[in-house]
């Protein structure tokens, strides 16, 4: 069984090699976005008189450029994938596989960020090096920081995974994920810095799932507290991803059985 796991990963690196210049053209599409936010922040810094929130304008820098290092990994295009699998019946095909279908597709997209985000962190990580300094890179922030990416990615996975299941049910699952990527934007700190959102919409927002995608993983990176300090917000984190799976478990399979019955 794991032979065949492997030949799912080395097929998602391939394809991430295949498709290299697609990469760099969102690279650049992120860049230009990530330096229109970094000059608003930096003339917001300056009005303020040099901070905002706490925050200093190199940490600001630091705090987003790191987010876009984590985006690599954990975005997926998985909900688009899986959704057109069930539209065009090409899903049938993956039941007579001898592989679970959502495990394939983790893999391989897993497999695919891997890629990404090694050459995203060659590129911005020089950056960081220059405009700011992280906290000392111990083994067990880096180890709460590794546990922190993974689980980050599967909580995204599990969600996008959800509302491509929608497909078996409904005509078109892609306005959802809009949505949601909508929402994933605000509130999971990608725009702005959860702690910087007024009291009490922080308390909400920094205990909700999107939380745990971006702005957790990278408070462990930036943050210089004891990196033990952040074990009850991993534990959160897996909480709310184990919850989540098992829904999205329960629907893949309620989802299958509608399939097989009804087709598509």
């Amino acid at each position: 069984m794991f032979s065949k796991y492997l030949s799912i990963m080395r097929l998602g690196w391939l394809d991430a090699i295949e498709y290299r210049t697609e990469f760099f053209i969102g690279i650049f599409g992120w860049s230009i976005r990530l330096v229109i936010a970094l000059f608003l922040w930096a003339a917001v810094a300056q009005a303020s008189g040099g901070t905002v929130g706490g925050y200093t304008f190199p940490e600001i820098m630091v705090y987003f450029l790191v987010v876009q290092i984590l985006s690599s990994f954990i975005f997926s295009r998985v909900s688009f994938v899986m959704a057109m699998d069930i539209y065009r019946g090409d899903f049938v095909n993956f039941l007579l596989k001898p592989i679970n279908y959502v495990g394939m597709r983790m893999v391989h997209e897993l497999t695919r960020n891997a890629f990404r985000t090694i050459l995203t962190f060659l590129l911005f990580g020089v950056v960081i090096a220059f405009v700011g300094e992280l906290p000392g890179l111990t083994a067990t922030r880096l180890g709460i920081a590794i546990l922190s990416m993974i689980g980050a990615y599967l909580l995204n996975f599990f969600i996008v995974g959800i509302i491509a299941l929608s497909a078996f049910w409904i005509t078109s699952s892609n306005r959802l994920t809009f949505i949601y990527f909508g929402i994933l934007t605000i509130f999971s700190g990608m725009m702005i810095p959860l702690d910087l959102f007024p009291e009490p919409f922080k308390e909400i927002v920094l205990n909700l799932p999107f939380a745990f995608i971006f702005y957790f993983p990278a408070k462990v990176f930036q943050n210089p507290a004891d990196p033990l300090t952040f074990l009850p917000q991993l534990g959160l984190q897996w909480l709310y991803l184990s919850l989540i799976g098992l829904l999205m478990w329960f629907l893949y399979r309620r989802g299958v059985r509608h399939f097989e019955a009804v087709g598509r």
